[in-house]
């Protein structure tokens, strides 16, 4: 009789776990179709009220503000983002604009805002040209050596232009960027030093080992190997001032000699071409 007892006292706490359990489950249940129902009216009043403002009007675009352009049109750069006046401002895909505008030749980068309740504000950085560069054609290149736009053929005197690259340069972006940037420095290194008012800087031509120039109304021809670029327009400078005096022309000048950098090997200029000589000048150190 007391086992029966016992073994009755137990079934009856399992039978209580058990429905305290199921309680439990049912009362989570219940939670969780409370909220669901509760999200289903949410989104439901959310859909009726986005439906009643289209209807509204309130959010067709009606204007678009463009800021930061000198060289391009506003025109052109809401042309090039295809957006069109009288669609909702929610239904713009801002990171595709941003890649059509970037589209554009002269634009950097830019930057796209909704300006709520019915305008959109586009923020453009442009290209700011720093040279050219000759490719298949002659290209604009910014700072960073990138080229990035055909030049007109007008502006070709405007700048110097960096020869001896090709498009095969650029396959890896960093490698073309890199030279152009080499040329870059040099032309505003050279312009800075007294050789510039000597002779005027006319072309800059990469080689294989260094940098070749053009330089004064009779396009001298300057080789420089991977020497110190001031010990090397230093030793041009005193080489040009040197033939002046003697009303000496030089055709080539050469700066790249390896084993001896000091030594410039000069070949002069003459009315004949049969008279040309070649002559070594070895620098005076004092």
């Amino acid at each position: 009789m007391a086992r029966k007892a016992v073994n009755k006292k137990v079934n009856r706490k399992k039978s209580e776990v058990v429905e305290a359990q199921w309680g439990k489950r049912i009362l989570a249940l219940v939670r969780f179709c409370g909220i669901y129902l509760v999200f289903i009216a949410v989104f439901l009043c959310w859909r009726q009220m986005y439906s009643w403002i289209e209807e509204q009007h309130w959010f067709d675009l009606k204007e678009i503000d463009v800021v930061g352009v000198e060289r391009v049109s506003e025109k052109e750069i809401i042309e090039y983002s295809h957006v069109d006046i009288g669609i909702s401002v929610f239904e713009l895909d801002i990171s595709k604009v941003i890649l059509q505008v970037e589209a554009h030749p002269w634009v950097k980068h830019a930057s796209v805002t909704r300006r709520l309740p019915d305008a959109l504000l586009i923020e453009v950085t442009e290209h700011h040209p720093v040279g050219l560069v000759k490719l298949d054609r002659i290209y604009y290149v910014n700072s960073e050596g990138t080229p990035f736009k055909v030049a007109k053929k007008e502006v070709v005197n405007d700048f110097i232009v960096i020869e001896g690259l090709s498009s095969s340069n650029f396959e890896v972006m960093e490698v073309g960027q890199k030279k152009v940037r080499r040329a870059l420095e040099f032309i505003n290194f050279y312009k800075e030093h007294p050789m510039h008012q000597l002779a005027a800087l006319r072309q800059v031509k990469h080689r294989y080992n260094g940098l070749e120039i053009a330089v004064g109304k009779d396009r001298t021809k300057v080789i420089f190997g991977k020497g110190n670029m001031q010990d090397d327009l230093d030793r041009a400078a005193k080489l040009w001032s040197h033939l002046k005096a003697r009303n000496l022309l030089a055709d080539v000048i050469h700066l790249d000699n390896r084993k001896q950098p000091e030594r410039v090997a000069v070949q002069l200029r003459s009315d004949d071409p049969e008279n040309d000589m070649k002559t070594e000048v070895r620098e005076h150190r004092n």
